[in-house]
């Protein structure tokens, strides 16, 4: 269902796209309409892409690893998976549920064998760099549990190369480039906002972001909007409701009891 149903029908907007990882609300964020070749549904174009890769009509199996329980993930993975089996029909991806003390111990540089999967990051602080340093920094929380390093794309490269496939070679040797180039910016970014450069810090985590995007390191869906149910009688503290929200506690249950009274 289309967060726009969603609205009409619920009265509550459950979820914003997005590209990028600086969420909205955050400083230095970047609205997808200024970013370029951000991800689009286009069946027709993506198999166009697909037969110019080379590796259209290559029979591929692979699981897509899902939280244990997550059942709107794994719903999401199977829609996608048939949406690949679709764009070409010897694509057999296959959602699977993992517990995820399990998943996080295949998290080893070099070693994770998970094609694809999910993840969860809860901030611990309201920067944009909590955000591109787990999520992109090479040796941050998922790139170094992905094998996302300068080396790996340069190796891809060179193995293409040996293979004789120097379309793939160039492809992988740009990306090894772009990697280090994004791994340059978030440090002068956050080095930028550190030092209180606010306007170069927001140059710098945007041309990062759209990198990033031009790199498909993950696959967007929707930023989730969390809400509260509250009883009539409960009254925040100094009627602010603001004062209960603490951005220096992660994750959704971040509701502080003692800013709340009943009254």
């Amino acid at each position: 269902m289309k967060c726009e149903v969603c609205r009409s029908f619920y009265h509550f907007n459950f979820g914003n796209y997005y590209c990028g990882v600086i969420i909205p609300g955050l400083p230095y964020y970047v609205p997808p309409s200024e970013l370029t070749e951000c991800p689009t549904f286009n069946l027709t174009y993506a198999k166009q892409l697909m037969e110019e890769s080379g590796f259209y009509n290559i029979t591929v199996n692979f699981p897509i690893v899902i939280f244990s329980g997550d059942l709107t993930d794994f719903t999401g993975a199977q829609m996608w998976s048939q949406l690949l089996n679709e764009m070409d029909p010897n694509i057999h991806a296959t959602p699977i549920y993992m517990p995820g003390s399990t998943m996080m111990s295949y998290w080893v540089p070099g070693l994770n064998g998970q094609p694809i999967f999910t993840g969860g990051w809860i901030a611990d602080f309201p920067l944009a760099s909590d955000f591109t340093n787990a999520m992109y920094l090479q040796g941050g929380f998922f790139p170094a549990g992905a094998g996302w390093n300068v080396s790996y794309f340069e190796n891809l490269s060179k193995y293409f190369a040996s293979k004789g496939n120097m379309t793939l070679a160039n492809i992988f040797a740009n990306e090894s480039k772009e990697y280090n180039e994004l791994n340059t910016l978030i440090e002068e970014a956050n080095n930028a906002a550190l030092s209180g450069n606010n306007n170069l810090a927001a140059v710098y985590y945007k041309e990062a972001e759209q990198i990033a995007v031009n790199l498909y390191l993950y696959v967007y869906t929707y930023q989730e909007n969390m809400y509260w149910i509250i009883k009539p009688y409960m009254i925040p503290y100094k009627n602010q409701i603001s004062y209960q929200e603490n951005p220096m506690i992660g994750g959704g249950g971040d509701s502080l009891f003692y800013w709340w009274f009943k009254g």
